[in-house]
């Protein structure tokens, strides 16, 4: 086993493409989903959350930290495919500011359409930088009118799946 591989293939996915009969070389599209808590949110009132997050201590809402850990988890997951939720302005430029902007190419903030938050919030999809293919759909969509959401299709680097569909040039 290769070290650079995800702890998570290695211990589940692998061993289920092999019973599939899938060849083991093939790696995996891994993804991963990460509520990383808008400041907007936490701040809401105005009180840094601790009215709303009654008995969890402060330093656990400041948000340079929250962010540091949310990055830091998805950097050491090393997905394909990253997706934050509860992205408000500050997270974004922390986002673009970060490690996980030079490894990640960072698709943008799909904004609510409605929040009651102090500031935009939503959520930002990111593909692995060398580990996916450059072209790549990504559209913004609206769930019920109101909540973000972006689906992108891709594909990773080397694919050549049969029956696949070109991705469009633009």
């Amino acid at each position: 086993l290769k070290s650079s591989e995800p702890l998570l293939w290695r211990l589940h996915m692998q061993p289920a493409a092999r019973a599939l009969g899938m060849a083991a070389a093939v790696a995996p599209l891994t993804l991963h989903c990460h509520n990383i808590l808008a400041h907007a949110w936490v701040d809401l009132v105005g009180d840094g959350g601790q009215k709303f997050f009654d008995g969890v201590e402060p330093h656990l809402l400041e948000p340079r930290g929250r962010w540091a850990k949310a990055f830091g988890v998805a950097l050491a997951c090393t997905p394909s495919v990253i997706c934050f939720q509860e992205v408000g302005l500050a997270e974004a430029r922390a986002l673009w500011a970060s490690e996980v902007a030079r490894e990640y190419l960072v698709l943008g903030l799909i904004e609510n359409a409605q929040t009651s938050g102090r500031e935009p919030n939503g959520v930002c999809t990111l593909l692995r930088r060398g580990a996916m293919e450059p072209k790549y759909e990504h559209h913004a969509l609206q769930l019920r009118g109101t909540t973000a959401a972006s689906v992108v299709r891709c594909r990773r680097l080397g694919d050549t799946s049969a029956g696949r569909q070109d991705l469009r040039s633009d």
